[in-house]
């Protein structure tokens, strides 16, 4: 152990120890006060701080008693009971797999019409895609992927199927191809199910005037069409859940009976998934000779509780780095024993949730859109109140920029009558930890107000935005028989009365994990 020496850290000062026959030291210097304040009054140049740690000691809290401590997310399929179609005949032994062409006089009411549906969620925990602009895969299921299959169609459901106007080379990224939306409804007489699709045999209820194009569907030309199923899942996750894949989805909307009938067939999903997370050790020492700890020093006297301040302020920051930047996994140190990391909510989110760009030519329409997509009511948590949104230093300053404008010009003289679409600034507030408080500055958008709280952390790193609900992230710190292994102090690991040795060792220690759940209510905005 390498222990803190005067000689070796206090080289800003102007004596230095030399031996010779006298004193070598500026006794002028020695005697001279040099105005100097007390401590508690210099000015202290960056301080540490650790907002995402205080939000979660704070109010996020939940001790585990196992170093590897599961995560239960649960999906409800309230919202999820949509497919594509991805065939469709007026037979299953017709059915047209390379045409979109819907043509009217087949789905007049009365008529029987077929068409095969997939989905392109997991059946077991409703597990579905999220957008991200970048289009990796990041755990999207390709339309018709295994264990995909729609579980939930039934005999005497009412099916939504969306359409579009036939056009020459659209794709299923082509917007203008959505502008003429139509559809026709269906009654489902039979259910067959496949090994990851199901067919359905409805009884039209309302049809078609004119042809028009099964939505997700894209061509070359009007006879070389494909379903949406032909898209890979890494293509799948580019398109945006409220515009392309949202328009293409066909929904069952309803039940239709007759008089004097029975009780018709049921259902039941598995909307539960597990995950799991590690407890990770943290560790910070403070180590000085006895000699050090003796010697008062002017400014502050006592150097080594001098250095005990900063030191619980650097096993923060160290804690809450883990909470951010950690992957979860293990590792080895140099013995070869297991290092156990902790999920870090960045690299969960990048890996799992919703990811946007947000570039220097982005302006506030641009920012509503990815609002829109991130904040989908069918897929969002019952209370989105508890995301906090944690930026970097530019995007603090740029969210300011477009909501003051936003105020300063779009509001109305009377101050009652603002622009459905502003942005508007509210002010900040300081949220109480009880040892201190977190900095919040509050946004007013048509999604809610946005609680924006300022990240040292993420200057420099490509990070402009995380956002983070509280709801669904803990702070996990290990105990359990009697054990507590949440951050403490153990003062006197090593001293001169236990080990011989002339110096003392005290230890700062935090055995704790961060649970992170359901991606989706989480969002990463990333510099373009």
């Amino acid at each position: 152990m390498d222990f803190l020496t005067l000689d070796s850290n206090l080289t800003g000062l102007t004596e230095g120890y030399a031996s010779s026959t006298g004193s070598s030291l500026d006794t002028g210097d020695l005697r001279r006060t040099f105005g100097f304040l007390p401590i508690p009054e210099a000015t202290q140049v960056g301080p540490a701080n650790t907002p995402l740690l205080a939000l979660m000691s704070k109010y996020r809290k939940r001790p585990t008693d196992d170093p590897q401590p599961k995560t239960l997310e649960r999906r409800s399929s309230i919202h999820r009971r949509y497919a594509y179609v991805v065939a469709h005949g007026t037979s299953i032994a017709g059915y047209s797999t390379t045409d979109a062409t819907v043509t009217y006089t087949n789905v007049n009411a009365g008529d029987t019409y077929y068409v095969r549906m997939a989905t392109d969620y997991k059946s077991a925990g409703n597990i579905g895609i999220v957008y991200n602009v970048e289009g990796t895969a990041r755990n999207a299921f390709a339309v018709g992927a295994s264990g995909t299959r729609p579980e939930f169609f039934l005999v005497g459901q009412l099916v939504k199927i969306p359409c579009i106007a036939a056009a020459a080379g659209a794709t299923h990224t082509d917007a203008a191809s959505f502008n003429t939306i139509d559809h026709f409804t269906g009654r489902i007489e039979q259910v067959i199910l496949n090994t990851n699709t199901v067919d359905l045999k409805l009884t039209i209820v309302d049809g078609l005037s004119v042809n028009r194009d099964l939505a997700g569907w894209g061509s070359a030309d009007n006879t070389a069409d494909y379903p949406i199923s032909s898209l890979s899942a890494a293509n799948l996750v580019k398109l945006r859940v409220f515009d392309q894949l949202e328009r293409a989805r066909s929904y069952v909307v309803m039940t239709g009976f007759a008089r004097g009938t029975g009780y018709p067939n049921s259902w039941s999903d598995n909307p539960f998934s597990t995950g799991y997370t590690n407890t990770q050790i943290f560790k910070t020492t403070l180590a000085m000779d006895e000699t050090t700890r003796a010697t008062v020093l002017k400014i502050e006297p006592n150097e080594f509780a001098r250095l005990w301040r900063d030191k619980v302020i650097e096993h923060n920051v160290d804690v809450e780095g883990g909470m951010l930047w950690s992957t979860l996994g293990t590792g080895t140190d140099s013995s070869g024993k297991t290092i156990y990391y902790t999920q870090g909510i960045v690299d969960y989110a990048l890996n799992y949730s919703p990811i946007f760009q947000l570039a220097s030519t982005t302006n506030a329409d641009n920012f509503l859109d990815n609002m829109a997509t991130f904040m989908d009511g069918r897929m969002k948590a019952e209370n989105e109140k508890a995301t906090m949104w944690l930026v970097d230093k530019w995007t603090l300053n740029w969210l300011m920029k477009i909501s003051g404008y936003a105020l300063q010009n779009l509001k109305a003289a009377t101050s009652s009558t603002y622009a459905s679409m502003s942005m508007d600034y509210k002010g900040w507030r300081d949220i109480k930890l009880g040892d201190g408080s977190v900095t919040s500055h509050e946004i007013w958008t048509p999604y809610g107000n946005m609680n924006l709280v300022y990240m040292p952390q993420f200057d420099g790193t490509g990070i402009s935005i995380l956002a983070v609900n509280m709801n669904d992230v803990e702070y996990r710190p290990l105990v359990g028989n009697g054990i507590n292994r949440d951050t403490r102090v153990i003062p006197g690991v090593q001293t001169l009365e236990n080990s011989g040795i002339d110096g003392r060792v005290d230890l700062i220690q935090t055995e704790a994990a961060l649970a992170c759940k359901a991606p989706e209510h989480h969002a990463v905005w990333k510099r373009a």
